[in-house]
């Protein structure tokens, strides 16, 4: 299936100034040029960071004009919502939907190559997937308020050879605290999602669940409205793909 996604880069204006700010426009730069080398789609990015801004403009990137306070949607329990703000950097710049896909990078985390980029599209490939994640091991699992913990049924006959070392698999719960993941070794989420563009327009109208609230996790909202969220993995460095891909080949063999 032909898929047209759209790429939004969100940094938001976290204070950070000077050399702190240097550090963070660089990595945002990998992450933008990782984006465009992964070829997937067109690319939108929602700063408000003006300094950034300001060097990224000098580059040729594309900025829309923030949406204001008083355009935010807001829910009773008003929550504040990365979706929501994708959703809303969405509409604007594709007004007749001609992206049926919305990938949400978080900009002001570390750097993401393309590979892990384009590797989204792997689970979004099975019609009955709404969202998609990427999973790597979680080192030294602990509760610091940001990192999100997920448990995967891994789909072992489906392996991706054209991105050696990874596979495919649906997520069961998301979870800040490691303490609260069932599976082993646990593992965590990369901050970006891609979302079809009919399931992220369903999963806002439902609104902030309570499960979402008690826990602090939007993604939690996907489980309780009933939608299936895909997982690709990326099992490590480079250095490891050439023993990863000996092993899928194997694992093929003796099935």
């Amino acid at each position: 299936m032909e898929r047209n996604p759209l790429v939004v880069i969100s940094v938001p204006d976290d204070g950070s100034r000077g050399a702190q700010l240097a550090a963070r426009y660089e990595s945002v730069l990998r992450t933008w040029r990782s984006a465009i080398t992964s070829r997937i789609g067109s690319i939108v990015v929602d700063c408000d960071a003006p300094a950034l801004k300001e060097q990224f403009g000098g580059l040729g990137a594309y900025f829309l004009r923030n949406v204001a306070d008083e355009d935010d949607i807001r829910h009773n329990y008003q929550t504040a919502s990365g979706a929501e703000r994708v959703a809303r950097i969405v509409n604007k710049f594709d007004r007749f939907y001609n992206h049926d896909v919305v990938v949400n990078i978080y900009g002001h985390a570390d750097a993401l190559d393309a590979d892990t980029v384009s590797s989204l599209m792997w689970p979004l490939a099975d019609f009955s997937i709404d969202i998609a994640v990427v999973a790597l091991p979680w080192e030294n699992p602990v509760d610091d308020g940001t990192t999100i913990g997920v448990d995967v049924d891994w789909l072992e006959r489906r392996r991706i050879h054209e991105i050696v070392g990874c596979r495919v698999g649906h997520a069961r719960n998301f979870s800040l605290d490691p303490r609260g993941l069932e599976r082993s070794p646990p593992m965590k989420i990369l901050p970006v999602f891609a979302y079809k563009r009919a399931s992220l327009d369903r999963f806002l109208r439902f609104g902030p669940s309570l499960r979402e609230l008690e826990a602090s996790l939007e993604p939690l909202r996907a489980f309780e409205i009933g939608m299936r969220v895909g997982v690709v993995q990326r099992l490590g460095p480079p250095a490891d793909f050439a023993a990863a891909w000996r092993e899928d080949r194997r694992a093929h063999r003796r099935a």
